[in-house]
């Protein structure tokens, strides 16, 4: 266990920053999206909230998995199912279908649940107690900084490039994380 952030940059901070820039970029995206497909706001809402959906159901499977993974491969499924959904809310906007693009954004939920108890569970094993609450602290950092650019870069790309190119790049990003996380060791 270390007593310093210093070892925690490249297995910990690195793929939650390419992982939380990653999940920003489409922050915008989904409700315009939702909006322009269905015209409807409630519908729009619903898809909004898929993502929470996800997550809450998926708490308590996050734990089982990770009892079964360990914290670090937890952390990478986490980060790979939300890649791999993002990849399929891609599809869904290519293919304008609402119900693809719901239930990619649930699973972009379950994946974050599982990266959420992945990413807490490392943290705890890597650092020492004495440390653990700055630690911690840095991904409040982390998440703030990615919700400050991550959006207008999303933008960006959407006036670009359209939706399906934002979900494209988020699929990176978070795939770019998880190879950052199996690559940093055990």
């Amino acid at each position: 266990m270390s007593s310093s952030l210093r070892p925690l940059v490249i297995p910990i901070y690195t793929p939650a920053l390419l992982a939380q820039l990653s999940d920003t970029l489409t922050s915008a995206s989904i409700a315009l999206f939702a909006l322009d497909v269905s015209g409807s706001r409630a519908v729009a809402g619903l898809a909004v909230g898929a993502a929470g959906i996800g997550q809450t159901v998926a708490n308590l499977p996050a734990s089982l998995i990770y009892n079964r993974l360990g914290a670090r491969l937890t952390l990478a499924t986490g980060q790979l199912l939300n890649g791999a959904a993002s990849l399929l809310a891609a599809l869904a906007c290519r293919t304008r279908s609402l119900r693809l693009f719901t239930a990619a954004l649930t699973l972009i939920g379950v994946g974050e649940a599982i990266f959420t108890i992945g990413r807490s569970s490392r943290v705890r094993e890597i650092t020492a107690p004495a440390i653990r609450g700055r630690a911690n602290s840095l991904f409040g950092g982390i998440t703030r900084i990615s919700q400050v650019v991550g959006p207008p870069i999303g933008g960006a790309v959407v006036a670009r490039a359209g939706v399906s190119a934002a979900f494209t790049l988020r699929a990176v990003g978070l795939f770019a994380a998880t190879a950052v996380v199996l690559c940093s060791g055990g």
